[in-house]
């Protein structure tokens, strides 16, 4: 690890590092303590969202990004829940990847601001509303419900790619709401909307993070 750090060119990427655990809260204040010692460009934390349950998942990381240093990047591996991510940004994480938009996606789920939906669902057979009322993206605009559950039970490859590019569009706009939390002081807002539609992280599970006052971040 120690080579990582070594001096490079000034077009090198700059050296990141992955701390990994598992839940337990102590392992992780001893592993992130230590690899914060080491000074690197940014920190990614990988060993979480593995099956976990979301009231485990939280003080791990918590314990995990109490010990990063503040003024360089966070990124969480591999969540892509729109609670936890939530919670993660309310905790310090600056930055996430996941492959669960596409994936719902692939097999007919839809994410939506009521939360997500099966297409195939026979309620869709007939409904010519768009896939979120309150989506702009050009899916929504454009084809029904009806006629991409159509798509879907044909087996026409189009539907996951359509379904693909709503999932994608919604996840960016999440981002966007978040990030404007983060802006107007407003996160401890739209924590519990959140939760209220995505599914509450209990009180006694959620551990105390950044404040609705907090300072910026750049989630991406």
């Amino acid at each position: 690890m120690a080579r990582a750090l070594r001096p490079r060119s000034s077009t090198s990427v700059p050296p990141w590092t992955i701390p990994n655990s598992d839940w337990s809260d102590r392992r992780w204040t001893w592993r992130a303590r230590a690899i914060a010692a080491l000074d690197f460009d940014g920190y990614g934390i990988g060993g979480l969202s593995v099956g976990e349950p979301r009231a485990e998942l939280l003080p791990a990381l918590a314990a995990a990004v109490a010990e990063l240093p503040p003024d360089r990047p966070r990124y969480l591996m591999g969540v892509g829940d729109p609670a936890a991510i939530v919670e993660a940004v309310a905790l310090g994480v600056d930055q996430f990847d996941c492959v669960l938009p596409t994936r719902l996606a692939r097999h007919g789920t839809v994410l939506t601001g009521t939360g997500r939906f099966q297409l195939r669902a026979a309620a869709n057979r007939l409904d010519d509303g768009p896939l979120d009322p309150a989506c702009p993206c050009p899916v929504c605009a454009r084809w029904s419900r009806a006629y991409l559950r159509h798509l879907l039970t044909v087996a026409e490859p189009t539907a996951p790619r359509l379904v693909t590019l709503h999932n994608l569009a919604w996840m960016f706009a999440f981002l966007e709401r978040i990030r404007r939390a983060v802006r107007t002081a407003t996160l401890t807002e739209l924590r519990a909307e959140v939760a209220a539609v995505w599914g509450p992280v209990a009180d006694r599970e959620r551990p105390a993070g950044r404040p609705g006052s907090a300072a910026p971040t750049t989630v991406v």
